[in-house]
């Protein structure tokens, strides 16, 4: 979205961003849906889909971080002028949390519409909003919003509704599960969030420690985390 500010003949085209060091070293860091639709992933080496790129005609841009920098500022900047987002917290580069003044489905998602449309309309960048009653379901209502088209990029998760969500949430989209640990426990059925929660404690805290603890208590609607800004 950020290459795209600058380059608005390729909207509508396959476009990728990848750190490409020359002869096709590099690896696909961000892509757009119609990268995707032709088959493209990030994390790709761009060695292994060199043929595929040029058949489909992709667009590959170098990262340039800077200007992501930039960008984050001015919606952040943007975000904190509509003094919208309570408690409002830059967790990274593409990513911020709040509170938001009231939690009914109804008048949150117009709440959210709102915000969403102002930072589209001051920085020409989209995005996905999630609202949970943690940090972590809020991260996994985010997942929802960027996954399935008919959110329109919001999701909320109402605590009578979390359970009915977590058990579509494959356990490697979890916020917070150790990627090298994923492997061991889907051998030992856990393959949803669901499945998690439904672990014991015990169990939780000798897989995954304290960090795992904490997530496990997220997703079962105990907030748990203090988020720091980065």
């Amino acid at each position: 979205s950020c290459e795209l500010l600058s380059r608005p003949e390729l909207r509508g085209t396959p476009v990728v961003v990848a750190n490409d060091n020359g002869n096709n070293g590099g690896i696909i860091l961000a892509l757009n849906a119609e990268a995707k639709a032709v088959g493209l992933k990030r994390g790709n080496p761009l060695f292994q889909v060199t043929q595929l790129i040029e058949q489909q005609h992709v667009t590959v841009i170098d990262v340039h971080h800077h200007l992501y920098h930039e960008v984050s500022a001015h919606i952040m900047e943007e975000v904190k002028k509509t003094e919208m987002v309570l408690d409002f917290v830059q967790y990274s580069v593409d990513e911020f949390f709040g509170s938001m003044p009231d939690d009914d489905p109804i008048c949150l998602r117009e709440y959210l519409q709102t915000l969403k449309d102002i930072i589209l309309r001051e920085t020409s960048i989209p995005v996905s909003c999630g609202a949970g009653t943690t940090y972590t379901l809020a991260k996994t209502a985010t997942w929802f919003a960027k996954h399935y088209p008919a959110y329109n990029g919001i999701c909320i998760m109402p605590a009578d509704k979390r359970e009915q969500a977590l058990a579509m949430v494959p356990i490697k989209e979890v916020w917070g599960i150790g990627r090298r640990r994923i492997k061991t426990i889907t051998m030992q059925g856990v393959k949803t969030a669901l499945d998690y929660t439904r672990q014991s404690e015990t169990w939780v805290q000798r897989h995954f420690g304290v960090t795992g603890v904490r997530t496990w208590k997220e997703l079962n609607g105990i907030p748990s985390i203090t988020i720091a800004s980065h």
